[in-house]
C-alpha cells in the first residue's frame, strides 16, 4: 500500500512539473496567461518613513505626530537611540542615565506627542 501511495505521489509531482510554462514564468491565474518576470528596475522602492532628505538626520520635532512604529523605524534608520517613557499618561520604568543623543517618546493613542532628548 505504501508503495502505491508513493508511486501516485511521484506521478502527480512529475506531471505538475511538466505543466509549468517555459522559463518558470509566473502564471496570471484568472486569465491563464503568462506574465513576464518583473525586472529589478520595475520593482517599487519602499516608501521612506519621512519626507526629509535622506542624508539629513531628523530633529526631535520631526517625530511628533508619527505613530510609535514609524517613529521607532525612523530613529532606527538614522541610528538614533530612542525609548518610550510614557504611554497614555502612564509612566514607564526607565533608567536615569543621561544620554544626550537618545530620544524619549511620550505616546498617546499610538502617536508620538512629545519628544525630549536625554
Amino acid at each position: 500500500m505504501k508503495m502505491i501511495t508513493s508511486a501516485v505521489f511521484l506521478c502527480l509531482t512529475i506531471s505538475s512539473c511538466s505543466a509549468m510554462p517555459e522559463g518558470n514564468k509566473p502564471i496570471d491565474e484568472p486569465s491563464g496567461q503568462v506574465r513576464p518576470p518583473i525586472s529589478e528596475t520595475q520593482k517599487e522602492a519602499p516608501e521612506p518613513v519621512n519626507k526629509a532628505p535622506i542624508n539629513k538626520a531628523p530633529e526631535a520635532k520631526d517625530f511628533i505626530g508619527l505613530t510609535l512604529v514609524k517613529a521607532q523605524a525612523l530613529a532606527k534608520e538614522h541610528k538614533i537611540p530612542c525609548r518610550v517613557v510614557m504611554v497614555d499618561g502612564k509612566a514607564r520604568r526607565v533608567t536615569k542615565d543621561m544620554r544626550p543623543d537618545r530620544l524619549n517618546f511620550t505616546v498617546v493613542k499610538g502617536k508620538v506627542t512629545k519628544v525630549k532628548k536625554g
